[in-house]
């Protein structure tokens, strides 16, 4: 029997770039103009970035929305569907985990013999 976890996180493992896609539409910052991706304020974004986006909106966790009347018809917003919002809650603990370890690798010393248990 799969966990609910599991069932939300579906074929999509964790992975930084999947998070930042995520984390990026979760928080209003990517918009389809011609049916394009892109980020709201035309930043470039990262190509895992962007080719995360186009696998998560092509599997369902993403769609665009028909925009507010008066905010021109070709931004559209990209929002989290249910399964995306599940995907991105079951990632915040991968991504504290991954997190940490980076922070563990960027203080070791460069130097440090790995044979050294000090």
């Amino acid at each position: 029997m799969m966990s609910e976890q599991a069932t939300a996180v579906g074929v999509f493992g964790y992975t930084p770039d999947r998070y930042e896609a995520l984390r990026l539409t979760s928080h209003g910052g990517i918009v389809a103009v011609d049916g394009m991706l892109r980020h709201r304020e035309g930043e470039a974004l990262e190509s895992g970035v962007f080719a995360s986006l186009l696998a998560l909106q092509g599997h369902g966790y993403l769609a665009a929305h028909l925009p507010p009347s008066g905010t021109g018809a070709g931004m559209w917003p990209v929002r989290l569907t249910l399964t995306g919002t599940g995907l991105l809650a079951g990632f915040q603990h991968d991504h504290a985990h991954h997190t940490e370890a980076q922070a563990e690798v960027d203080r070791a010393p460069a130097h440090a013999d790995p044979g050294d248990v000090r």
